[in-house]
């Protein structure tokens, strides 16, 4: 009996089956800072007016900056093309317009103001939003620019070959593909999946809100909560099941699926191929399930392997990381992740981040799930390549 026992114990108790080496890096500060999707890159607009690409110095500016707009950094989802944005000084020290820096050709423009700086994944396409002389707001992008209005446009989705946006006019909310009106309702909000294909919207139709993806709806209800779209083009989101509960909610729809939930106010939401990742009240959930109480850092912060099996986030704050894996801790100590970036997994068994390591400087954390095997594999070859010093590891 007592040997069954602990067996029973031994095969329930959680244990960390993890190797994890810690490449240090760079020093990651600056005026603007991007870290790009792989997690492998990061592009940095320094006080000297020096751009920093992984560490390493890509272009510098020579005519003076002014800091009447604010200065904005971006990076392709492999870290392969770059832009950087700031405001410029005339020789008497006023504000002449902004200069947009992409990979090292500027390009000057007469805008008032800017704001959203935004790459498309593989790099083909990059918007922002700008404030003309005349102080009307207008989105542009390699589309072109759209038309100018009254209120801030807001970036939904920059695809390679196009952009969604919306904004306020004319007493509603419009939906605009490439600059021009789309056809729909009154939106409220929108997501969009990376390549534009689909298009997850709610709505308010009288006293309730609708939800619809690319078209279809899947119903109306008292009070609908953001929508969330993942990469295949799946719809979840928050709703709720009775009157007069808004930002409350009791419903959670993923992919064709309803749960019930706790009467709750859902924070940071993150759908990806894993499920839908939120918290609330400081328990970390996944779909309907209560994963646990964990102090979990904000952003996207939760990420799934290829197939959407295995999952992991990061918790813990500002000096110190805990790495969750299919709900369970398989290592504490770590450095926390640098502008609160998530970590991205290489494969069903490896992951990374970029993390805050010793005297603030940028680390590369490399995480094996299996201890049998040591983190020396493609995050490590990654790393030399990033900075030779840093090969050996930690």
């Amino acid at each position: 009996m007592i040997k069954a026992l602990a067996l029973v114990l031994m095969l329930a108790a959680p244990s960390a089956r993890a190797d994890v080496a810690r490449f240090p890096l760079w020093d990651p500060y600056g005026l603007a800072a991007k870290i790009s999707d792989d997690g492998y890159h990061m592009v940095q607009l320094r006080k000297d007016k020096r751009v920093l690409l992984d560490g390493k110095e890509v272009y510098r500016a020579v005519t003076p900056s002014h800091d009447s707009v604010p200065n904005m950094a971006a990076i392709s989802g492999d870290g392969a093309s770059w832009a950087v944005m700031r405001g410029e000084a005339d020789e008497s020290g006023a504000f002449r317009g902004v200069v947009l820096t992409i990979n090292g050709k500027e390009i000057r423009r007469s805008h008032r103001s800017v704001r959203d700086l935004k790459y498309s994944p593989k790099g083909g396409n990059l918007a922002y939003i700008a404030q003309g002389t005349d102080g009307k707001w207008s989105v542009v992008s390699a589309q072109g620019s759209g038309p100018a209005f009254d209120a801030i446009p807001g970036l939904i989705a920059v695809g390679d070959d196009g952009i969604l946006y919306n904004v306020d006019w004319q007493g509603r909310r419009w939906l605009y593909r490439d600059h021009a009106p789309a056809k729909g309702p009154d939106y409220h909000l929108l997501a969009a999946t990376p390549d534009l294909a689909h298009v997850f919207a709610t709505y308010k139709l009288g006293r309730e809100f609708g939800a619809s993806l690319d078209g279809a709806e899947f119903g109306r209800w008292p009070y609908v909560g953001d929508p969330l779209i993942d990469d295949k083009g799946r719809a979840a989101f928050f709703f709720s099941s009775v009157p007069d509960a808004k930002g409350w909610y009791d419903r959670l729809y993923v992919a064709g699926k309803t749960f019930t939930i706790p009467l709750s106010q859902p924070e940071s939401p993150v759908f990806n191929s894993a499920g839908v990742f939120w918290r609330a009240a400081g328990v970390v959930h996944r779909d309907a399930e209560k994963i646990g109480d964990y102090p979990a850092y904000r952003g996207t912060w939760a990420a799934a392997s290829p197939s959407g099996r295995r999952w992991a986030f990061l918790a813990g704050d500002e000096r110190s990381a805990e790495l969750i894996v299919d709900g369970r801790a398989v290592e504490s100590g770590l450095p926390p992740p640098l502008f609160e970036t998530r970590p991205v997994f290489d494969g069903e068994k490896a992951l990374h981040y970029l993390g805050v390591g010793a005297n603030d400087k940028a680390v590369l954390v490399c995480v094996t799930l299996d201890e049998s095997k040591a983190a020396r594999g493609a995050c490590a070859r990654k790393a030399a390549a990033l900075k030779p010093a840093a090969s050996g590891g930690e």
